[in-house]
């Protein structure tokens, strides 16, 4: 004889058998029962079982929902209030690895490889044992990472920005905006072997933040969190001067300059060499160094 009490108390009889096992299919997906046997023999003797087993049952899919994130693929479900946690499985190639386990329905996978595919599926952990694991079919998504080591560098009325090659990439959409959560607008595609631009629509002291989706032909990356950069004009010098202790350099102040680097080269050579950092407030630096009887060669260039 079985009988079964659910999680509000509610205790059913369920039937009689004469065998040493019983299914029960009047049962719903995240419910607690527990169920008690009777065994009785042809004398009407009987005996309760000695232990009551407790079981959850959950055999559906719980579809896990992978997108694109900064920094990985984000990775959500629906949350159950019955689960103690939940295990994130990860398949690659058809082979599946459990990465994580969280109490939360999403996860943030980080240890992703750049033009690599990846399918997710979700196991809940209740009293301390996973539910099925249902891998899906069809769900699958190709990790496409953001472009990697941009290099913003101010020159003469311009800027130009370059960055890393990213495996797979076919074009790459250039991004810019005036604060580093502000809105990002396209201010240029350029195709896989293109891998430089110039922004000419600069200003003096301007700050701006760039960054650099890839596209791989099959999904387009996230914008990865902007790269600051102020433009700085190029100090206009004003002189030359020989005094007692060196050559004096004098040049007019550049906007949103905090500091002026200084380079120096003997007249007919290839190269300026830097020779000193001066503060944001000082316009002027003297040369002890400067070679007698030598033409000498500067120019200065603002920073921040």
């Amino acid at each position: 004889l079985i009988s079964k009490t659910d999680g509000q108390g509610n205790t059913a009889y369920l039937g009689s058998v004469n065998t040493n096992s019983y299914v029960d299919k009047d049962v719903v997906n995240g419910s607690k029962y527990t169920y008690t046997v009777i065994a009785m023999n042809s004398l009407g003797e009987s005996k309760v079982s000695d232990v009551s087993n407790t079981l959850y049952r959950w055999n559906e899919e719980i579809p896990a929902k992978p997108q694109l994130a900064v920094g990985g693929i984000k990775v959500t479900w629906e949350k159950k209030s019955f689960a103690q946690s939940y295990v994130l499985y990860r398949g690659v190639n058809n082979v599946w690895t459990p990465i994580a386990q969280t109490k939360e329905p999403t996860y943030l996978d980080e240890d992703v490889v750049n033009n690599t595919a990846y399918s997710y599926a979700v196991a809940l952990v209740i009293d301390g044992s996973e539910s099925t694991l249902f891998k899906p079919a069809n769900q699958q998504i190709k990790y496409v990472a953001p472009a990697t080591d941009l290099v913003i560098t101010n020159a003469n009325r311009y800027i130009c920005l370059t960055w890393a090659e990213m495996e797979g990439a076919q074009k790459y959409y250039v991004y810019k905006a005036d604060t580093l959560n502000g809105e990002y607008k396209l201010i240029a595609t350029t195709d896989a072997n293109n891998r430089k631009i110039y922004d000419k629509d600069v200003a003096p002291g301007k700050i701006a933040y760039y960054s650099v989706k890839t596209d791989n032909g099959e999904a387009v990356s996230v914008l990865a969190p902007g790269k600051r950069n102020m433009y700085l004009d190029y100090p206009q010098l004003t002189g030359v001067v020989n005094e007692y202790t060196g050559q004096k350099i004098t040049w007019k102040a550049v906007t949103g300059a905090t500091a002026y680097r200084v380079y120096r080269k003997v007249y007919g050579a290839k190269y300026y060499t830097y020779i000193a950092t001066v503060d944001g407030n000082t316009l002027s630096y003297t040369d002890s160094g400067a070679v007698n009887g030598k033409m000498m060669c500067y120019t200065v260039r603002a920073a921040n």
